[in-house]
């Protein structure tokens, strides 16, 4: 599978599938990248623990400090106690609310989270300043989907598929 494949199938699974969390999942919301593909988050009972990225979401899908993952629990661990399951959108912290599923403990940052998603200034903002072109993807939520900014794209990228 090509890395441009394998991008596509990444970003489709992330805007098209809305996560609810298993009883063993935690949605954590990261507090700093830490390098070789670790986060420091901070859990909902306060706690500060490391949490790493599996190999699918590395090069693909990047995260930043304040976003919100699901993550599986790690028990072995002493640093790292936890794998990223998925990466949650606006749109999916906005459905685990209405769900009943999120955290009291984020509760008032996902009040501001669903203000600003009701308001649509942010994705309008995005929209003008969307890196692809509207080839590269069919759906509408392909703009949510954090990008590395250093990174350039080429046209061939594109002609791959």
């Amino acid at each position: 599978m090509t890395e441009t494949t394998k991008r596509k199938h990444v970003e489709r699974e992330l805007c098209e599938e809305y996560p609810l969390i298993k009883e063993s999942q935690v949605v954590v919301r990261i507090q700093a990248p830490r390098g070789n593909n670790l986060h420091e988050a901070l859990w909902p009972d306060g706690s500060q623990f490391l949490v790493s990225m599996p190999t699918k979401f590395r090069k693909h899908i990047y995260i930043k400090r304040g976003d919100f993952v699901i993550v599986d629990p790690i028990e072995e661990g002493d640093k790292v106690k936890g794998e990223i399951a998925h990466i949650l959108l606006q749109e999916d912290v906005a459905n685990l609310v209405a769900e009943g599923q999120w955290p009291l403990e984020f509760a008032d940052i996902a009040d501001k989270i669903c203000k600003r998603r009701s308001t649509k200034s942010i994705i309008h903002d995005v929209r003008l300043h969307k890196p692809y072109s509207e080839s590269d993807g069919d759906t509408d939520n392909d703009f949510l989907i954090q990008r590395n900014p250093n990174h350039a794209q080429s046209d061939s990228d594109s002609e791959n598929d």
